[in-house]
């Protein structure tokens, strides 16, 4: 009781989403507006519907963005393009 339901720290959904929308941005900023329009509404979504509490959603945010980073750097070392 007094739980939130479902929630996991950090939030994996609004993770994933902020992870394609940085991907999608840098692929296409037109395609990665759009996308990071709709990861926005996923993390203050998790949130409003007592999914997560709003620690989760930044600490998602924050998890995405360091996963592309860490992706795109560890790719650049390796040598390959688009890195």
């Amino acid at each position: 009781g007094g739980s939130i339901r479902g929630g996991v720290f950090p939030s994996a959904h609004v993770s994933a989403s902020t992870a394609w929308a940085l991907i999608a941005w840098r692929a296409h900023r037109k395609s990665g507006a759009v996308v990071a329009v709709l990861a926005a509404g996923i993390a203050v979504a998790t949130v409003y519907l007592g999914f997560h509490h709003a620690v989760d959603a930044v600490a998602g945010i924050a998890l995405g963005s360091a996963c592309v980073v860490l992706g795109r750097w560890w790719l650049g070392r390796r040598g390959e393009a688009g890195a």
